[in-house]
Formats: C-alpha cells, sequence, structure tokens
C-alpha cells in the first residue's frame, strides 16, 4: 500500500503528464494518454526510502543452559509478581479472614513500602542488574537496536521523547527487556493504572526502572514536566482470543 505522500505524488505526476497533452494531442488522443499514465503508475508504485540508519545497543546469541534457566526463573518472577499484584486485595482479605496474620503483615508492609518515597540503592540495583542481565538470556537470540547515529542516554541532550512500543503481546517481554535497559533509564514507561497502583508490581518497578501511571491526566502532568515517555499501545484487544473479535481495528 503506498502511503500519502506517494499517492499524492502519483496524482501529480497524472495531472502534469495531462496537462502536457492537452496542449499537444485532440481530446481523443488524451483519454488514451491519460489512461495509459495511470494505469503505468500504478502498475508500477514509487520506490521505498532506504531503511533508516540504526545503531545496536546490544545482541545475545547461544546462552548458556544455566543462563536460560536464570532467565527463566527472571520471567516467572516477572509475570507471577504482576498477577499476584493485581490479585493482592483479595489475597489481604483472605489473610485476614482465615487468621494468617503473617501474610497479612507482609502484604501491609509490601504496600507501604511500595508508596512510600525512597531512592534507588543497592537493593533495587541488585534487582535491577540481575532482572535486566538474565531475563533477555532466556531466549534463543535476542538484540536492540535505535534508529539514529548514538544511542538514547540520559546524559545526551535530546529532544523529548514519546516511544510507542508495539505489539504489546500477552506478557509484555520486549517491552520488559526495554523497561529494565539501563540506557531508558530516563524514560518513565507508563504502566496501566490498575497494575502500577498494585503494591507488589509497584514496588518491583520501582526497583527496576522508572514506571508511570498511563491514565489521562499522570500522563499530561508528565509531558509538561518535560519528561520522555514510553506506552505500549493495545492491551487486551491484541491478545490472541480478542484478535478474531478486533481485526478491524487493525490496518496494514
Amino acid at each position: 500500500m503506498w502511503r500519502g505522500a506517494d499517492l499524492k505524488s502519483q496524482f501529480q505526476c497524472i495531472k502534469n503528464e495531462t496537462g502536457k497533452s492537452r496542449d499537444k494531442t485532440p481530446a481523443k488522443s488524451k483519454m488514451g494518454a491519460t489512461a495509459s499514465t495511470a494505469a503505468s503508475s500504478s502498475a508500477s508504485p514509487p520506490p521505498r526510502s532506504s531503511r533508516p540508519e540504526t545503531v545496536q545497543d546490544f545482541a545475545y546469541t547461544n546462552s548458556s543452559i544455566v543462563e536460560r534457566i536464570l532467565g527463566a526463573v527472571a520471567i516467572v518472577c516477572f509475570v507471577s509478581t504482576w498477577i499476584s499484584s493485581l490479585c493482592s486485595p483479595a489475597l489481604f482479605a483472605y489473610s485476614v479472614w482465615s487468621g494468617n496474620r503473617a501474610a497479612a503483615a507482609f502484604i501491609l508492609g509490601a504496600t507501604a513500602c511500595s508508596y512510600a518515597p525512597w531512592k534507588q540503592g543497592r537493593i533495587s540495583n541488585f534487582v535491577h542488574r540481575n532482572t535486566f542481565y538474565y531475563f533477555p538470556r532466556y531466549f534463543r537470540s535476542m538484540s536492540v537496536e535505535f534508529e539514529g547515529k548514538a544511542l538514547p542516554g540520559a546524559d545526551r541532550q535530546e529532544r523529548q521523547t514519546f516511544y510507542a512500543v508495539h505489539p504489546h503481546g500477552a506478557f509484555s517481554f520486549g517491552w520488559s527487556v526495554l523497561f529494565g535497559n539501563p540506557r531508558l533509564k530516563h524514560v518513565r514507561f507508563c504502566f496501566a493504572p490498575a497494575l502500577y497502583f498494585s503494591p507488589f508490581f509497584r514496588l518491583f518497578s520501582r526497583a527496576v526502572g522508572n514506571p508511570g501511571s498511563a491514565s489521562k491526566p499522570a500522563m499530561v502532568s508528565y509531558f509538561k514536566r518535560g519528561e520522555h515517555l514510553a506506552l505500549p499501545p493495545g492491551g487486551f484487544v491484541s491478545q490472541p482470543p480478542f484478535l478474531v473479535l478486533s481485526s478491524h481495528l487493525f490496518s496494514h
């Protein structure tokens, strides 16, 4: 499919060709010239632009068995954290109802720590370093490239940037690798409000990176402060069970 600019240039080309034939040929020949020009234009779309210049951040291939096992552990911890975090109200209620004071105290303590004002230190740096190191090594190969001539970073003077990470995916593994990337630590990654405000995941995400809420008021305030933002468009509509029902939302 041609882009809008390409279609416009094609129509302009047909118009110019028609104008030239208008001065030199009778009306009957003009229609033939116009039709042939349109046919040739539609048969040969304009050449696509060359691939933009990119710079590679990292590339992992052929991880060892131990690294893959530890990568699997990191992924299981990540997935179980956000699932248990969403279920934390029900878990707390059940702990109180069953008289499990230790579990109830643990949930209250994690909630207090997730909302308390603190900065990343040794513990959070340890969690971040190991998560980012082993998480990508679970896969057979993984690489990350950035468009441009230089890698992003908090030490660079760059324009305010919005990263739209697609596809969302069932577990958002690609998004998670970028979230833990040290080069993007200055970028605020916006999560679903229900997930961002849940205690376990909020605590984990604050230790690993720079999280935020994807609600409209929160994102508007981030933009006004001049922050760099990242968001994975999609969500439930991009999950496999919903693809058939929502196929009309996607265009190619």
